[in-house]
């Protein structure tokens, strides 16, 4: 099974707990996920990190270091200000801005990239 949107840094809610974790606690909480394939989970799409701390976490289940699922990550989400995703994700209002947003995503690893629409 592969779970297409997943958030392994945070959640949806600008008030949640999670804004105010440490790096190294956000990395653990995620290495946490199931680890046994009998789960049924084989491959995860990360579409909003935090950091950029997810590829770390995804290098290290797809190298092998670590046990867990294939995970494609996209880096931070793409919005517009005011926009559904701008606590965590990157603003970008214009179509110059969400191409060097874009390039932003692309240059630490991202596999895939995640535009947010108006309302989420």
């Amino acid at each position: 099974m592969i779970v297409m949107s997943i958030l392994l840094f945070g959640e949806a809610d600008p008030k949640s707990r999670l804004l105010n974790l440490k790096h190294g606690q956000i990395v653990m909480n995620a290495l946490k996920m199931p680890k046994n394939p009998s789960y049924g989970v084989t491959s995860i799409r990360d579409l909003g990190g935090r950091d950029y701390l997810e590829f770390a976490v995804r290098d290290a289940c797809n190298s092998g270091r670590q046990l867990g699922p294939t995970i494609k990550a996209a880096g931070r989400m793409i919005c517009m200000t005011g926009g559904h995703g701008n606590v965590f994700g990157r603003i970008a209002d214009g179509p110059d801005e969400v191409l060097k947003a874009v390039r932003e995503q692309i240059h630490p690893g991202s596999d895939v990239i995640k535009l947010m629409a108006p309302g989420g």
